[in-house]
Order: structure tokens, then sequence, then C-alpha cells
């Protein structure tokens, strides 16, 4: 009997200081396991691209009472998963930023090789200098001549009778004032006839007297203003 109770008191004791022993090879075995499982799943979840994943570390704590009291040693045993929050736990997807591919605007220059812009336009050619003014030659005709009333008074005034020139002439007394000469300018070369005022006023001539249509640039007349004459009232050229 004796020896039985050494054996089993020896037993007993052997099995009081290896229990515990076992116990804590096996809760650390267990908070290993869970940690890397943890950090597995914080690594899939940054894979996927999910979004923010955080393995919250686990803490895991033992504590094994030795003699089953409060009193006798005891095993603690605390175990945590690093933080994945710092590495692998918070998974940002990435956004790749977007080119937007956009056509020249339409007539636009490319660029020359060299960095320079569109060609510079030449410069814009001088305007033309009007034509010159060229005066047309001359179409008028000077005319002239003398003439004399037979009266002898003088000549006070002449008119010329044209198709696009008539008007009246200058005239001038010759000698005692009984012949008279007179020039015009017709626009063309074109015939005419004289109406010459024998005595009286410019105003107001005493006897007026009238030619036939003549040509050429010189012709003088002898006007009849003396009542009863032959050709009163008329001119005839000399």
């Amino acid at each position: 009997m004796g020896d039985d109770s050494r054996r089993r008191g020896s037993d007993s004791g052997t099995l009081g200081t290896t229990r515990p022993g076992h116990l804590r090879w096996i809760a650390t075995a267990a908070a290993a396991t869970i940690a890397v499982c943890a950090a597995a799943v914080s690594v899939d979840a940054a894979a996927s691209k999910s979004h923010s994943t955080t393995a919250a570390g686990t803490a895991f704590s033992i504590t094994v009472a030795a003699n089953g009291g409060p009193s006798g040693p005891q095993a603690s045993t605390t175990g945590a998963s690093p933080s994945a929050s710092s590495s692998l736990g918070t998974a940002t997807p990435s956004t790749a930023p977007t080119v937007k591919a956009t056509s020249p605007a339409k007539g636009a220059v490319p660029p020359q090789q060299g960095g320079g812009g569109a060609p510079a336009a030449p410069p814009a050619a001088p305007p033309a200098a009007p034509p010159k003014k060229t005066t047309p030659p001359s179409t008028t005709v000077d005319i002239g001549g003398t003439i004399s009333c037979s009266s002898g008074k003088s000549m006070e005034g002449i008119w010329i009778s044209a198709l696009k020139g008539s008007g009246y002439a200058p005239w001038q007394g010759i000698g005692d004032g009984a012949t008279s000469k007179y020039w015009y300018t017709l626009p063309v070369s074109e015939d005419y006839s004289v109406h010459v005022g024998c005595g009286g006023t410019t105003a107001n001539w005493g006897v007026a007297d009238y030619s036939s249509v003549v040509t050429g640039t010189q012709n003088s007349f002898e006007c009849f203003d003396v009542s009863g004459q032959s050709g009163y009232g008329t001119c005839d050229k000399d």
C-alpha cells in the first residue's frame, strides 16, 4: 500500500508539472494559426481590389490554473497578429487617369519641325496704282474774222449760231469803229452763222442782221443796216 501511494503521488506530481507545459504549447500553436489565417484573408482582399478591409488582430489569452486553484502557478499566453491595416489591411483600388484623345481643329495647320508654329502669311501685295488719267485730244475749233455795217455804225454785238456751240462771241472795234473783229471757240468743227447788231446799244440793237451758214474757221461779213437798201437785214460773206 505504501508503495502504491508513493507511485500515485509520484504520478500526480509528474502530471501536475507536465500538463501546464502542454497547454502552453497548444495555446501558442492556436494563436499562430489564427494570425496566419487573418493575414491570408487580408492579402486576398487586397488582391481582389475590394473595398477597404481591415483584418483586426486577434488576441488570445489563455490562462491555465495549476492544481485547479487560483493560487497555483498560471500560464498566460497572448498572441496578436500584426496589424494588417498598416500594410495589407486597406486595399485602395488604383484609379488610372482618364486620357481623352482630341482631334485637331478643322483647318488647323500642324506645327512645323523645329518648334515653329504655322508659317507666317506672305505680306499682302501693295494695291495697284490707279490708272493715269488721259486727256482726250481736244476737238475744239477756234473761229474768227471781221464784221462791218454798211451804215458805218459800230457793231454792238454778235451771236454765233451753231448746232452744238451757240453763244455770244467777244469782239473789238477797229479804227473808227465801223469795222470790228470777233473770235469764238466751237466745241467741235461745225458750220455756223452770225447774228449781228448794227447801231443802238449792246442791250438794244438798232438793226439785227443775219448771215447764211458758212464753213471754215475764218469768215468776214458785210451787214446791210440801211433801210430800203438791197439786202437789208442780211450779212454777206466777204
